[in-house]
């Protein structure tokens, strides 16, 4: 499949557009659901989420290999899905063996009914994997919609189940039943029909997934061992409060996390082609953290007053976590564009390279800080860990592209970040915020400080933003 990429920059509008009204919803929702059950059962649930997200992603990793392949020019798109979906029936069933006799040989772990982590996967990877045929077609943006539609049932169902049956098992059977339910949806609006893949479609995807799937054990651990780091060592309650605190600072991802899955499929084909995706890369790595600055702003400052002023005192212990873990996501988001190129490059082997060194930092050093410094020490891992992961990716994308790693438009939301962190220091030293509204005032207006900003001083920042603006008008106008 040819990737087209004329109007990459308003997929990853649409995308953003849908991510925030989904983090809307799931951010509502746990609200409601953190103070129906308490920290110790939503820890619970966060922790064995993060158990299945580890042992799921071997599958969700083929998933990606038969992406990466269907967006080369050459390769047939249907049989790519038919991959995709042998790979999840054989995820299914594995994780329900062993799920099964873990729970014959042992029962419940932490009284965790461990069967529940089948149920986990049954939705995982079916979701995610139609999730990436669709981010291989040039209409990826509309994955961050579907997957609010999603958030919208799957917090209705969480809610009504939490009520009627238990907290855990509530939780998990409504997340499992709203990503089952959109499957179907995804594959339609893919416009790709999967068939039997061949024994060479297979050998082919298999030559980029010998080092995405072990990838996949890799990145899942990297990506929850702060959890269960944290879960092991100090219990499910400050798992809850480290939860609380990721959620507080998620639209900090909403622009990569709807950027990354296009870049790999655009440098992809442009690679596929012998066309240069330099410039594609640079255009990326100037906007990915264009909402992580303001964000990791907002943390350091006043992130405390907004854990509590949210989510009640219960979960006091999260303003701990913010001030880092807003610097992870800036540094975060643009390590993902790095880990995108070199995937699109046909270099998975590097990625999960970048992958091993994150985790043996953030395990050793985690554990080790967690016993000097407290459970925030962990977070202080998680950031030398991305870092070096960044600096690694950054370096390896420089030896085979000519990418800028340091753009102007970087520059300038650095530079509007900054004003806003000045500017809600003043208010907290001069008003005190003291009550929610003035918690909630301040958030408010330093956002609208930080965008006034960035439009002022920005130039190249005016002119996307205005090309976004038309081609949207000009793809509605069409349709």
């Amino acid at each position: 499949m040819t990737f087209d990429d004329g109007d990459f920059g308003l997929q990853i509008g649409i995308g953003a557009l849908g991510k925030a009204f989904g983090a809307a919803v799931a951010f509502a929702g746990s609200v409601i659901l953190a103070r129906t059950i308490g920290d110790t059962g939503y820890g619970a649930f966060y922790l064995l989420l993060s158990i299945s997200m580890f042992l799921d992603n071997p599958f969700t990793q083929w998933a990606v290999a038969c992406r990466k392949r269907m967006t080369e020019a050459s390769f047939p798109s249907d049989r790519a899905a038919g991959a995709v979906y042998l790979g999840s029936i054989a995820g299914t069933i594995a994780i329900v063996v062993i799920t099964v006799g873990v729970d014959l040989f042992y029962g419940t772990v932490q009284g965790v009914d461990v069967r529940m982590l089948a149920v986990l996967m049954a939705g995982t990877v079916f979701y995610t994997g139609t999730k990436d045929i669709l981010n291989g077609t040039t209409n990826f943006g509309l994955n961050p919609w579907l997957e609010s539609v999603r958030e919208v049932v799957r917090v209705a169902l969480q809610i009504g189940l939490v009520l009627l049956i238990s907290d855990v098992a509530g939780m998990v059977l409504g997340l499992t039943a709203a990503s089952l339910l959109l499957v179907p949806v995804i594959l339609w609006l893919s416009g790709v029909r999967p068939t039997f893949p061949t024994t060479e479609d297979l050998v082919g995807i298999a030559t980029f997934a010998k080092s995405s799937i072990p990838n996949g054990f890799v990145s899942s651990a990297l990506s929850q061992v702060d959890i269960i780091v944290l879960g092991g060592l100090a219990g499910t309650a400050i798992v809850g409060n480290y939860r609380v605190a990721t959620n507080l600072l998620f639209p900090a991802t909403f622009i990569v996390a709807t950027m990354a899955p296009g870049m790999m499929s655009r440098v992809s084909s442009l690679d596929s082609r012998e066309e240069d995706p330099s410039k594609a890369v640079s255009d990326g790595i100037a906007y990915a953290s264009i909402l992580a600055l303001p964000m990791a702003a907002g943390a350091i400052v006043i992130g405390d007053l907004v854990a509590v002023t949210v989510y009640s005192s219960e979960f006091s212990s999260a303003g701990l976590f913010m001030t880092w873990l807003g610097v992870y996501f800036v540094i975060q988001t643009q390590m993902k564009v790095m880990s995108a190129t070199l995937s699109g490059l046909d270099r998975p082997d590097l990625v999960l390279k970048l992958n091993a060194v994150g985790f043996v930092v953030n395990a050793v050093l985690g554990v080790g800080l967690f016993y000097f410094v407290g459970p925030v020490g962990v977070v202080y891992a998680t950031v030398v860990g991305v870092t070096c992961r960044y600096l690694l990716g950054a370096l390896w994308v420089r030896r085979d592209l000519s990418v800028t790693l340091i753009p102007r438009p970087l520059v300038h939301q650095f530079a509007a970040a900054a004003l806003m962190g000045g500017l809600l220091v003043a208010i907290r030293s001069l008003v005190g915020l003291g009550s929610w509204i003035a918690v909630i005032g301040s958030v408010a207006v330093g956002a609208v400080l930080y965008g006034i900003t960035l439009i002022s001083i920005s130039e190249e920042f005016r002119q996307t933003a205005c090309a976004i603006t038309r081609d949207g008008l000009d793809s509605l106008q069409s349709s």
